[in-house]
């Protein structure tokens, strides 16, 4: 397989790259399915009886069997907490509870950003009630609050889009807006800070996340604002 062995140095100079760069562990997923490819021949033509690939097989899916709920939601609630409490305090294994932060939490990462997710849908729907007839926007600061609410909300109108300024939500941010929004339902996962206190005179607090297991308990807020004051592009009273 030697003319193959350019792969292997790609991955290689990827994984420093990212190491150097303190890339996300999935950053790299591109570039397994070239060496699962190269792997499986490697081992095919290494062993040559049907009982030896057997063997390999199956002592491969035992030794992944344990990590299967790390890649896919098997569990849920108290269930998944006591998994991933096993999983890392008496299997050892670390690496699936770590966060952004270094610190190990209760499940992993990936899991407790998509929990509360409903819960910011309800919140969203509770923010239209409030709207009422008033024109309005919906803006989520981050794209898992958008997607969010764009997905499982019950009161979004048909084919109204969740604005945005997070990654791939950028790129479909609407053109314009009507100047006769006057009513914008804001989802963040803080206070609106002094730019939104400006621009609107009236700012009421929704609720909070409260799923004990999800990323943004007490942080994900849901805000109707009210009564724009000025143009935020002409600066004058609106």
């Amino acid at each position: 397989m030697q003319p193959y062995r350019l792969f292997g140095w790609f991955y290689l100079a990827l994984l420093l790259v990212f190491l150097l760069l303190s890339g996300k562990s999935y950053y790299t997923l591109g570039a397994y399915p070239v060496l699962f490819a190269a792997g499986a021949v490697f081992w095919d033509k290494l062993l040559k009886r049907p009982w030896q690939k057997i063997a390999l097989g199956g002592g491969v899916v035992l030794l992944a069997l344990p990590l299967v709920p790390v890649g896919m939601p098997l569990y849920s609630g108290e269930r998944a907490v006591s998994y991933f409490h096993w999983l890392t305090y008496d299997a050892g294994v670390e690496g699936a509870v770590r966060w952004e932060d270094g610190a190990l939490h209760a499940l992993p990462q990936d899991f407790a950003d998509m929990l509360g997710w409903d819960e910011l849908a309800g919140l969203a729907d509770r923010a239209i009630e409030m709207a009422g007839n008033d024109p309005y926007l919906v803006y989520g600061d981050n794209y898992g609050q958008a997607g969010a609410v764009e997905h499982l909300s019950e009161r979004l109108p048909e084919g109204m889009e969740v604005a945005g300024f997070s990654d791939a939500y950028r790129l479909w941010a609407p053109d314009h807006i009507d100047p006769a929004v006057q009513t914008l339902i804001y989802i963040n996962d803080e206070n609106p800070g002094e730019d939104v206190q400006r621009l609107f005179a009236d700012i009421r607090l929704v609720g909070r996340v409260e799923n004990p297991l999800a990323r943004e308990r007490g942080t994900g807020f849901g805000f109707v604002a009210r009564r724009v004051r000025m143009s935020p592009v002409s600066g004058r009273n609106g």
